[in-house]
């Protein structure tokens, strides 16, 4: 099995007060293609701003090849 690309682990995101994205798990292999699907206010853009570092989490992993993004990235 080959090694994951990108791994969320148990991602919380808040924006305000609220908890928009709470105990996100997801694991994507090199060769993966993925779909957000969801209605509006479902947190797809929160989502993807928190992997690209625009948002911060509040808690959880984001795991880029094998490197702890939380770590890495700083505001």
């Amino acid at each position: 099995m080959a090694e994951s690309l990108l791994s969320l682990v148990d991602l919380e995101v808040r924006r305000g007060m609220g908890i928009v994205i709470s105990g996100f798990n997801l694991e994507v292999a090199s060769k993966d293609v993925i779909v957000l699907h969801g209605e509006n206010g479902a947190g797809k853009s929160t989502l993807l701003m928190t992997i690209s570092g625009v948002n911060k989490a509040k808690k959880g992993e984001i795991i880029f090849e094998g490197k702890n993004m939380n770590k890495v990235m700083t505001f």
